[in-house]
């Protein structure tokens, strides 16, 4: 069995280019688009999941200055993210190891937070994303990748969408 530790550190790369004083990143929620079922048979009603429907992806970046690299980030148009980061985790020997992770999204700017300015501190601002496509590798193996515009949804190598494509 595997145990998660600690992210020891983490990178971030907008269209290949590295993103200077990031602080942290907010991933996306992932919300399955719901229609309420009721009726005969039903106690009540049931918010059922519609296939490959989801709501708003967002993904946020906080930094703490205003940089070159920084302000790249508000340029308007496709963005292609990459967040690289580095945990431990402890193997089934108690040994605790390095694991490598990837997250890729692509979106365009929706807003930003500019941040304050004061003496003795850091501007702590932010940008977030809508995302169309985001996946996520973890030890070099997709676990998730959900694509909006090429109706892909797979999890862990099953696609979800696989039956609604052949049908259409």
């Amino acid at each position: 069995m595997m145990r998660s530790g600690n992210i020891i550190n983490h990178r971030v790369l907008v269209n290949d280019i590295e993103v200077d004083d990031v602080i942290n990143i907010q991933l996306p929620n992932i919300e399955q688009q719901t229609v309420e079922m009721n009726g005969a048979g039903i106690m009540g009603t049931i918010a059922m999941p519609t296939t490959g429907q989801f709501g708003s992806l967002e993904l946020s970046i906080s930094y703490k200055s205003v940089s070159r690299s920084v302000l790249r980030l508000q340029k308007p148009g496709n963005q292609n993210i990459e967040i690289r980061f580095v945990k431990d985790y402890m193997d089934s020997n108690g040994q605790m190891l390095p694991q490598g992770s990837k997250v890729f999204a692509t979106g365009v700017m929706k807003s930003s937070e500019g941040g304050t300015i004061e003496n003795n501190g850091s501007i702590e601002g932010s940008v977030t994303y809508e995302i169309w496509r985001y996946r996520v590798v973890v030890d070099g193996v997709e676990i998730l990748l959900i694509d909006k515009l090429a109706n892909i949804f797979r999890v862990d190598g099953v696609d979800y969408m696989r039956r609604v494509n052949a049908a259409l």
